[in-house]
């Protein structure tokens, strides 16, 4: 037997407006909204923790890329 979905989540590159009609994320609730299958979409709004938590990404992606930099100089390459 095979696993079945009964959501799907799916993840923005970005913070869109909700609420401008023609454009920022209610464009894309209405286009998802039209695939076969989908009965809702809610959109998940915007927190200063999630602003937090990406900008802590960021920062630990920024010193992990000074660190490999910083080991390749270290080594003469």
């Amino acid at each position: 037997m095979t696993d079945r979905a009964k959501a799907l989540v799916v993840h923005l590159d970005d913070d869109y407006r909700i609420g401008d009609g023609d454009t920022g994320s209610d464009l894309l609730i209405v286009a998802i909204s039209m695939l076969k299958g989908v009965t809702r979409v809610e959109p998940l709004v915007s927190t200063a923790e999630d602003h937090l938590a990406r900008e802590r990404v960021r920062w630990e992606m920024r010193q992990r890329l000074l660190a490999v930099l910083d080991d390749r100089s270290s080594s003469g390459e």
